[in-house]
């Protein structure tokens, strides 16, 4: 009984956590593809690589979308076994869920790396773009 306690206390940690990183993966999508636009407008050269910092960004974070969904499914699934003695049910599906919890963590910090790797600089070269380009403008 006390297991199946943590467990639900462990769904609702992870459900918070997902809800709250949705609109924050939202508003990074959204700043990322206002930066797509407006680059096509000022015509920079490099554009192609925003938006491929974009895609990037937008796989890692449905890779980790996906695998939380296979996690919380995973503690289901331990949330309905039985507690037996031995290598039973219970004991099968807790091996199973801490493996997903693993590929979980693996692929938050897969978004992390993305953003830092990809996105990051791709957004620093354009913003160095800008500046220079306006203040070359500027002066002719």
């Amino acid at each position: 009984m006390q297991a199946k306690t943590k467990i639900a206390a462990h769904k609702a940690v992870i459900t918070t956590i997902q809800s709250e990183r949705t609109p924050v993966q939202t508003v990074l999508k959204n700043r990322i593809d206002a930066f797509i636009v407006t680059s096509g407008e000022v015509k920079y050269d490099k554009a192609a690589a925003l938006a491929a910092s974009r895609d990037a960004v937008s796989k890692a974070i449905s890779t980790y979308n996906a695998q939380s969904t296979v996690y919380k499914k995973s503690l289901d699934t331990l949330e309905a076994a039985k507690c037996t003695e031995g290598a039973g049910e219970y004991t099968i599906a807790l091996t199973a869920s801490r493996a997903e919890l693993v590929k979980l963590r693996t692929a938050s910090e897969g978004v992390k790396t993305t953003l830092k790797s990809e996105t990051v600089p791709a957004l620093r070269n354009y913003a160095t773009w800008l500046k220079t380009s306006t203040t070359s403008g500027d002066t002719e």
